[in-house]
């Protein structure tokens, strides 16, 4: 781990035995959370502007995880089709 600035940054640097490249990537944000609530998102999803705070109210203290499906839009053409078959089959 490196001291980027002054601030709360760091970079962490290192190997570990996982796989998928995207948990990996989140894995020392994770680590290093300073909240008790946080969304991890996946930066190739949409999310309307109001569904973090929906999901921090689903938030109780008998409630650990709130999950929700991703929302695909609806693009034009072969690729799209083919991104949204994808980002289905991931959940």
């Amino acid at each position: 781990t490196q001291k980027l600035s002054s601030g709360d940054a760091l970079l962490k640097t290192g190997t570990m035995e996982i796989v998928n490249p995207k948990i990996f990537n989140m894995l020392g944000a994770y680590e290093k959370a300073q909240y008790p609530l946080f969304l991890i998102s996946d930066s190739g999803l949409m999310m309307y502007e109001d569904t973090l705070f929906e999901m921090a109210l689903c938030m109780t203290e008998d409630v650990g995880l709130v999950h929700q499906m991703p929302f695909t839009a609806n693009r034009q053409g072969f690729a799209g089709t083919v991104e949204k078959v994808s980002i289905r089959n991931k959940f």
